[in-house]
């Protein structure tokens, strides 16, 4: 039965037409089990049939779908009826019922769509990547660059010509690399200023320090005390480079710090002074016009307020002391003077 391709709605009749002939119809000499085995053959061949034309079914849907998705004339926005025209003598398009034809058209459809709008996503993901990549080898685009100057950069850059997407990129996205690029480039400059600004804040600062410590040397090697004048030092410290190199910067002067300097000298100067004016006057001494250095030291040396007092302010106390003295002595003589006359 298999063999002759005998059909399930094959009647017994015809079906014997066709295999009465076959020495294998013998085989079975009683009717009644002939007639069984047929029926059982049509009522299995028939399942076979159904889950056949399933198949045929199945791939004819799938035949069109795939068909129509390659189709270059198959947009998502095409109707239904143009379809209708342009495909009715296809042997693929006339294997699939209507009904489910349309189904297929319009899955087929929301596919393009979806596809067309994945490929242009990543088409612009890869426009801006590359546009972004070209303006930053573009040294001649400046934060100054107008957008209309730099489309001619762009038009005359040879990278930009030879991408014909790029040719073809949205302007509103073209303009927003862009202005994103200007934006990174005025960053840059604002961090490179700010970074400039800092190394010049150090740098004055440095030169400060330094012309501090030329001052502080000065003032250990006597040649600075809180009695110093600008005119009278300013010789000294124009050949030193510590002092020409703060010219022009900045802040604070060379003029400034040395103020502030002899400020902070007479300062610890007179706190100095009255302390050992303190105690000069606990021991009763008192410094005349003819008092030498050394009594003067050994009256205040001992006492553990000096321990902190300069050599300088020292020194300096105590020709303040003898020269008050010898003010004082000069005034009595001319007031004896004047008595005797």
């Amino acid at each position: 039965l298999k063999d002759k391709k005998i059909q399930c709605n094959a009647s017994w009749e015809q079906t014997m037409r066709i295999i009465q002939g076959d020495p294998r119809y013998r085989a079975i000499p009683k009717l009644q089990e002939k007639k069984q085995i047929f029926n059982a053959y049509k009522v299995q061949r028939a399942k076979e049939e159904k889950e056949e034309m399933r198949q045929r079914q199945r791939k004819s849907k799938e035949d069109l779908e795939k068909w129509l998705q390659e189709n270059d004339k198959v947009t998502p926005t095409m109707r239904y009826r143009r379809a209708e025209e342009l495909f009715k003598d296809e042997r693929v398009w006339n294997a699939v019922p209507e009904m489910e034809r349309r189904d297929i058209f319009k899955d087929v459809q929301f596919y393009l769509d979806k596809k067309e709008k994945e490929e242009a996503r990543v088409l612009r993901k890869k426009n801006i990547r590359a546009l972004a990549a070209i303006l930053a080898g573009m040294p001649e685009v400046t934060v100054e660059t107008t957008w209309r100057e730099g489309r001619k950069l762009l038009a005359e850059n040879t990278a930009f010509l030879n991408d014909e997407s790029l040719q073809n990129m949205d302007k509103e996205d073209a303009l927003i690399v862009w202005e994103e690029h200007i934006r990174g480039l005025e960053a840059e400059e604002k961090a490179e200023k700010e970074a400039e600004a800092l190394r010049e804040k150090r740098q004055c600062r440095k030169r400060r320090e330094a012309f501090q410590q030329m001052l502080d040397e000065m003032y250990k090697m006597g040649v600075l005390n809180c009695h110093s004048l600008w005119r009278v030092l300013y010789p000294t410290f124009a050949k030193d480079p510590r002092f020409t190199e703060m010219l022009g910067q900045p802040g604070s002067t060379p003029l400034d710090l040395f103020k502030f300097y002899v400020m902070n000298l007479k300062e610890r100067f007179d706190y100095d002074k009255r302390i050992l004016k303190a105690i000069l006057k606990e021991k009763k001494f008192t410094v005349e016009a003819e008092t030498a250095y050394e009594n003067f030291l050994k009256q205040v040396k001992d006492d553990t307020r000096t321990a902190d007092i300069p050599v300088c302010n020292m020194k300096q106390c105590f020709e303040a002391l003898v020269e008050r003295a010898k003010s004082k002595e000069k005034d009595r003589m001319k007031e004896e003077s004047r008595r005797v006359s």
